[in-house]
């Protein structure tokens, strides 16, 4: 892009390739039979095509991305530092992002931060799931949610080194999640559409993982890892739709079993059939 002189304005389509979603490995047989081997593999097409291990991959790849992709975006003079951050920005999948505790715990300024942050979304190593605060009076969380494009990168940089490590990684949930909404966003990019997903939280934690807005009917999903559903897991589905006022709510549940199901405060998806959903 920076080599073309003319901005082709009106004679170019962009193209967002991600990292393969579910559907593209069940179609090419590479389905994995855990969503924790989904999780420490990733989603990146070489891994499969060569039948790479996942660790010596990603180290691989996060230091040729620090070391060329950082360098050409912009000028990072403490590249240690840096490494450190995406460290820290890993650590923060699925939360609100907070600026200021990042660049506490980073050593920078929260201009920096944004900074660093701007980078890492330019190269899509990263994406913000926004809030959604339209027709609610409540008090709501208005920053932006943290996930890794590539699930197993995040993986990765959390110290993951196998797939028997995630049975108890304190990240287990939050990994989890971020798999389910990267897919979510994928499918959004497969269709040639725009990315329209949000979340949704209260200020007394009072949340929903996904939400997107079809045709006046909100659509909204909460993300489980657990393998065995648990009446709880039912709790803030049913205290978004008590809120939600006359507008119509669509609930769904995914979570780290196999079976899905039908239930009266939702319908229940396994993490492994995700499309149709949004």
């Amino acid at each position: 892009m920076q080599g073309i002189t003319q901005s082709l304005a009106g004679r170019v389509s962009l193209f967002k390739l991600f990292p393969f979603s579910f559907g593209e490995l069940k179609s090419s047989a590479n389905m994995p039979e855990s969503f924790e081997k989904a999780i420490f593999q990733g989603f990146y097409p070489r891994v499969f095509e060569h039948k790479l291990e996942p660790d010596g991959f990603y180290a691989n790849y996060f230091e040729t991305y620090v070391q060329r992709d950082v360098r050409s975006l912009t000028a990072v003079h403490d590249l240690s530092l840096f490494r450190n951050f995406v460290k820290l920005c890993a650590g923060r999948i699925g939360q609100p992002l907070n600026m200021q505790s990042l660049a506490a715990d980073t050593g920078v300024s929260a201009v920096t931060v944004k900074a660093w942050l701007s980078i890492l979304e330019t190269s899509h190593l990263v994406f913000l799931l926004p809030p959604y605060f339209r027709n609610f009076n409540k008090r709501l969380i208005k920053s932006s949610k943290l996930f890794f494009s590539d699930v197993g990168l995040a993986a990765w940089l959390l110290g993951v080194r196998k797939p028997e490590d995630l049975t108890v990684h304190f990240a287990r949930g939050n990994l989890f999640e971020n798999m389910v909404v990267a897919d979510f966003l994928k499918q959004q990019y497969e269709r040639g559409q725009l990315a329209e997903l949000y979340f949704w939280r209260d200020s007394n934690h009072h949340e929903i993982d996904v939400l997107a807005e079809r045709s006046g009917v909100l659509i909204a999903t909460e993300v489980k890892s657990g393998a065995t559903i648990n009446h709880s897991f039912f709790d803030n589905l049913i205290f978004f739709k008590k809120n939600a006022g006359d507008q119509p709510v669509q609930t769904w549940l995914i979570y780290g079993g196999d079976a899905d199901q039908s239930r009266e405060n939702g319908e229940v998806r396994s993490w492994k059939f995700l499309e149709g959903i949004y």
